[in-house]
């Protein structure tokens, strides 16, 4: 029973925790590469964003372009063509994955480029509706 036991604990010993450290030690590596061609990634396209924002926002200066004809053109070039219905073709935009996508807000809070909501005001998406006796005290404090 002895020579079993010590058998086990060898086996424990000598091939599962180096084996544990192996995974572990490549799981950390081909994280942390994952994340570096990710953060590269980013980094690259929001390179390309600001550069292209500086290109046509040179274009509205001389007078060659108005400012919502620069900003139509920059969004279709990073979220891609306006489609049927007020939405952009997600296929052929910069965006990455399903909520990867570029969007841009103006000042007062208006969506300048965003695939679906553009042209409607960011409050309006975020704006609590409350109905009832609750709604009626709320709207009556402000």
């Amino acid at each position: 029973m002895r020579l079993r036991t010590l058998l086990g604990l060898m086996l424990v010993i000598f091939v599962v925790v180096p084996l544990v450290n192996a995974g572990s030690f490549a799981y950390t590596k081909s994280h942390n590469i994952v994340c570096e061609i990710t953060r590269q990634d980013l980094k690259e396209k929001m390179d390309f964003c600001l550069r292209t924002c500086e290109f046509y926002n040179e274009k509205v200066k001389k007078g060659e372009l108005t400012q919502e004809e620069a900003i139509s053109e920059i969004a279709t070039l990073l979220v891609g063509s306006m489609g049927g219905g007020g939405t952009r073709d997600e296929s052929k935009s910069l965006g990455k994955g399903k909520s990867g996508h570029i969007n841009g807000i103006n000042s007062d809070g208006t969506w300048v480029i965003q695939r679906r909501r553009e042209g409607k005001n960011i409050e309006d998406l975020y704006q609590p509706k409350i109905e009832g006796s609750l709604g009626k005290n709320y709207e009556s404090c402000g």
